[in-house]
């Protein structure tokens, strides 16, 4: 789960502090299973399927700590600048980190639209005609290379389209009903982020941390560039 290597790396960065020796240390990382396709993570194996796992167990080097703790720290950091080093690189150890990160990156509002990859993927779904609450999710899940977000968040996400100054979102069906049954279908303005090269911060504006990076005001100060793969300051924040 590439969400989840943020606490991979919390974790070995603590480790490091409390100067734990590097071989002491072994870790099970497991991206696919034999006869798992799109394989979603350690909750859809077995007891014994787990167990097997530990065969693969690594010993950590000094220069995996040292890794974890510089993501570590350009994730909290207050700018995003270290994001683009972190996903650029590679580790024998951490073998979805650089992965995670270029991800991450891909969560801010970009500078064609303004829209977070996700956001766009939620609203290219109901656009397609998937209208459930749950249905949408397992739409956007399935569009990730590797296990992301989950349903909660996800609804969360849907939520704020739908609250915002403009909603792109509409939301109907009963409110007593679990969220995940709950409809949905593209505002006029939804459609003209998606299709009509509106800008979704500029007109609802934005309010998010991402790590430890505060996006506000009308103009997010932080856009994510898919030509260059980068996080830009292409606009000011006001």
């Amino acid at each position: 789960d590439l969400y989840d290597q943020l606490q991979i790396i919390q974790v070995l960065d603590a480790l490091r502090d409390f100067k734990v020796a590097p071989d002491r240390i072994s870790l099970v990382s497991a991206g696919e299973y034999p006869g798992i396709a799109h394989f979603g993570g350690l909750g859809e194996l077995t007891a014994s399927q787990l167990a097997d796992l530990l065969n693969q167990r690594v010993r950590l080097h000094q220069e995996t700590l040292d890794l974890a703790s510089a993501a570590w720290q350009a994730f909290r950091a207050s700018e995003p600048a270290g994001l683009t080093t972190i996903a650029r690189g590679e580790s024998r150890e951490l073998r979805f980190l650089a992965e995670a990160f270029e991800r991450l990156m891909q969560e801010y509002p970009w500078r064609s639209d303004g829209l977070s990859l996700t956001q766009r993927r939620m609203l290219a779904a109901v656009a397609e005609g998937v209208t459930e609450a749950q249905a949408v999710f397992r739409r956007v899940w399935s569009r990730e290379r590797r296990p992301y977000l989950g349903d909660s968040p996800c609804f969360n996400a849907m939520q704020k389209l739908a609250s915002a100054p403009h909603p792109l979102l509409r939301i109907d069906g009963d409110e007593e009903s679990p969220f995940r049954q709950r409809l949905l279908s593209l505002t006029e303005a939804g459609r003209d982020v998606l299709f009509g090269g509106v800008d979704h911060v500029t007109l609802n504006g934005i309010d998010r941390w991402i790590g430890g990076v505060h996006l506000e005001a009308k103009a997010a100060g932080w856009r994510y560039d898919d030509r260059t793969e980068t996080i830009a300051g292409t606009m000011e924040a006001t």
